[in-house]
């Protein structure tokens, strides 16, 4: 049934005719809810009532002596934050990650960031960064503002609607003709809006559909370019295919890939513009989308949409998707993201269109979401419940890192532990004062250590006191838009647990790529180290901001083991070993998990500060064709080096915590709000 106030209410009093002294006892109850972040919460302050959805799903559980609630959903973040309430719904007994198969497009492979870094892992080359949107929809629009006219359209979407053609054609050409194809384009909530804008994009596409029918030299050499003409801000079909097959992370994703030209995929063009529909899709403009009416010949539809294609709703063969909607709850951006799933023979054709914000905001999420997973994934292979672990996982410092920018309806304070965890600063200020500064405070830490053991080509320093690490920590400077990485916080943290002796002894190892390996950088104590590749990310144009790609500094997951004890890292390898086979699966790498690792085997009393210096060159502003953007500051290899930290916390038997003030997770309560009255007008027209 649906997840409507009304149907439930009706449901629960029904029920309720079937009780005896209150309950059900003859008759046992398994409620799946899907989608259980999304109206399910309690967003209600104690003292009132709780919010109708989820009132009443209680009143449902309550009525039986034996029940069991299992919620799904691909966002679980505002779940972990319900309160440990007997009656409430909070996950107490498990939390499953559900696996995805390789072929599976899922954020890590658009935006980057694995829990174990890899360096041969790679990232999709489908992104486009839009930056001419804003007199069109301007980010911050109402619903009675003067709405755009077709001259107003950004050369972003006209860009974006001749990829959607390209792109059904190209299938066309690989004996997809009859598939599903789909464009979302996914810019204001407002439906009146999103109608007006559809007739703009639906002018556009008839003149791209026109000159094709007429075989227009002009605008078929527009489509000439978009197959395969790079430029500065786009790159082209054949180069993202040839990127793709050549990779070693994708080279075998997909096997019906492959590489056309132009001559191939120029005729498919007139079949492809024939079937494309433009719809909006809300309550409001009459339009549907019709894929199983159409499964034997498939439609090509561009859907100008809002909340209605937000959550539940899939794109069949969605391909092309020109986002710009600025939620900023980092739940509701990932269930927006409909650009991931399955893309079998044309996951290539791809397209993702947005602002560099929401780029951005994109990666941060993923990087939220992999280390939650990682969270779920260790729990349930310690046998453990979040119950008892409630407190690491609702303090999981991830959660910080958007709603400490977003505006929220309720503030709370919200304790946050690092334990077991790997902290690196993925995004550094581009600067030269700020590059110059960290790397200063650097050589002045280094200077006071002392001599190092040098271990192969890297050094470590052993028993440093955690006086010396904060004060390092709290010089050194970092972007404002790293809200993941508090280092004020860290150091409250580390002074928390240092009082019950933990935290105490340091080792810090300055990592090396080996002299004489391109970039090189000697410190005032005579230390000659290799600078690190950590390629900048292609997608974030921000010119202030080195944006490391993959969101990682480590680069080999075995540099957090450098002051371990071969002995205990044996060990850990064969826990590994042994928790992965009680799991059901195989662990085919000659290490230990790193998560076991620091939450069992790292000494309680000894953390790891990693220093890598980066080759500064890696953190210039490219466009597409590799140059450097005129007016963004140029570094050269042979210039000082950028410096990244990574700090490896051990696991704690404590539970302390940093507090913070921050915001609720999410405005559940308007969503809710939302949610009900477009379901119960849906009700009430059935």
């Amino acid at each position: 049934m649906k997840k409507n106030s009304s149907v439930l209410k009706n449901l629960r009093d029904w029920l309720k005719t079937h009780t005896i002294d209150g309950k059900i006892a003859n008759k046992s109850m398994l409620l799946i809810d899907d989608e259980a972040d999304n109206a399910s919460i309690n967003t209600n302050k104690a003292d009132k009532n709780p919010t109708r959805i989820n009132g009443y799903i209680r009143d449902i559980i309550s009525l039986f002596n034996r029940s069991a609630y299992v919620g799904y959903t691909a966002t679980p973040f505002a779940n972990i934050f319900i309160p440990l309430d007997d009656s409430d719904l909070f996950p107490r007994d498990f939390i499953i990650n559900l696996p995805a198969p390789d072929n599976y497009i899922g954020p890590e492979k658009v935006f980057g960031t694995s829990i174990i870094p890899d360096e041969d892992d790679e990232l999709l080359p489908i992104v486009n960064t839009v930056d001419d949107s804003d007199d069109f929809v301007p980010p911050k629009h109402r619903k009675d503002d003067d709405m755009p006219s077709i001259y107003d359209m950004p050369q972003s979407l006209k860009t974006a609607i001749k990829c959607f053609i390209m792109t059904c054609a190209i299938r066309a050409a690989r004996g997809q003709e009859k598939k599903h194809n789909s464009m979302l384009i996914h810019i204001t909530r407002f439906q009146s809006w999103q109608n007006h804008i559809k007739d703009i994009v639906e002018q556009q596409f008839r003149y791209y559909k026109s000159e094709i029918e007429a075989n227009d030299p002009a605008i078929m050499e527009e489509f000439h370019k978009i197959f395969e003409g790079d430029t500065e801000s786009y790159k082209s079909y054949w180069s993202t295919t040839k990127e793709i097959l050549d990779s070693k992370s994708f080279g075998k994703i997909d096997s019906q890939i492959r590489l056309h030209t132009w001559e191939e995929v120029k005729p498919f063009l007139y079949p492809a513009v024939q079937k494309i529909e433009v719809k909006s899709i809300n309550g409001s403009s009459g339009d549907s989308l019709t894929y199983y009416e159409n499964e034997k010949n498939g439609i090509s539809v561009i859907a100008i949409g809002g909340d209605k294609l937000s959550r539940g709703l899939t794109l069949e063969g969605l391909s092309v998707s020109y986002f710009l909607r600025a939620s900023k709850m980092y739940d509701t951006l990932m269930q927006m993201g409909r650009w991931f799933g399955y893309r079998p023979g044309y996951v290539d054709l791809c397209r993702l269109f947005t602002s560099n914000e929401l780029n951005e905001w994109y990666r941060h999420i993923t990087l939220a979401s992999e280390e939650l997973r990682g969270e779920f994934k260790y729990l349930a292979e310690t046998g453990g419940t979040p119950e008892n672990y409630a407190l690491k996982v609702r303090s999981h410092p991830g959660q910080l890192q958007i709603t400490s920018v977003t505006k929220m309806r309720y503030t709370h304070e919200v304790k946050v532990s690092w334990a077991g965890r790997l902290i690196e600063t993925y995004q550094l200020l581009r600067g030269k004062g700020d590059k110059k500064h960290n790397l200063v405070i650097t050589d002045n830490l280094l200077s006071k250590l002392g001599d190092g053991k040098s271990i192969d080509k890297d050094y470590l320093w052993t028993n440093v006191s955690s006086e010396v690490v904060c004060d390092y920590l709290m010089q050194f400077k970092l972007p404002k838009s790293l809200t993941k990485v508090p280092l004020d916080h860290i150091c409250d943290y580390i002074k928390e647990l240092n009082i019950d002796g933990e935290l105490t002894s340091w080792s810090i190892a300055l990592m090396s790529k080996g002299a004489g390996e391109g970039s090189t950088h000697t410190f005032t104590n005579g230390i000659k180290v290799g600078c690190f590749i950590r390629n900048r990310a292609e997608d974030v144009s921000d010119p202030n901001t080195y944006y490391i790609r993959k969101n990682h500094i480590v680069g080999n997951q075995c540099d957090e083991y450098i002051d371990l004890d071969e002995n205990i890292l044996s060990t850990a390898l064969e826990m590994t070993l042994k928790r992965k086979k009680d799991a059901g699966k195989e662990w085919s790498k000659d290490y230990a998990a790193p998560d076991i690792v620091r939450q069992e085997y790292r000494p309680k009393q000894n953390p790891l500060l990693l220093i890598y210096p980066l080759n500064p060159k890696c953190s210039n502003v490219l466009d597409k064709s590799g140059n450097v953007i005129k007016g963004t500051i140029q570094y050269n290899a042979t210039d000082e080096p950028f410096i990244g930290l990574a700090i490896s916390f051990p696991g704690s038997e404590t539970n302390h915590a940093i507090s913070y003030v921050v915001n609720q997770v999410g405005d559940f309560a308007e969503t809710e709000e939302m949610f009900d009255e477009y379901n119960d007008n849906v009700y009430a027209e059935v």
